[in-house]
């Protein structure tokens, strides 16, 4: 009915793990593979953003329009 209680130069056998499910190693996979993307993204945005405001303060006085600096933020 009930094991006994181990002494303490008795050390319970590991319980064994399932083998991984493939759907799981897929999604762990994509998981990676999304996460290496957005670092991807962010490096070109940061690498990008000052060539970007002097895009946006170029068509601004091409329209005619002088915008803030806390506006091209």
């Amino acid at each position: 009915m009930y094991q006994p209680y181990p002494t303490s130069g008795e050390q319970p056998p590991e319980p064994q793990r399932p083998p991984i499910p493939n759907s799981v190693q897929t999604a762990v996979k994509l998981m990676y593979a999304g996460a290496a993307l957005s670092f991807v993204e962010l490096v070109v945005g940061l690498a990008t953003i000052g060539s970007l405001k002097s895009a946006i303060e170029a068509a601004g006085r091409r329209a005619g329009k002088h915008y803030t600096p806390h506006q091209v933020h």
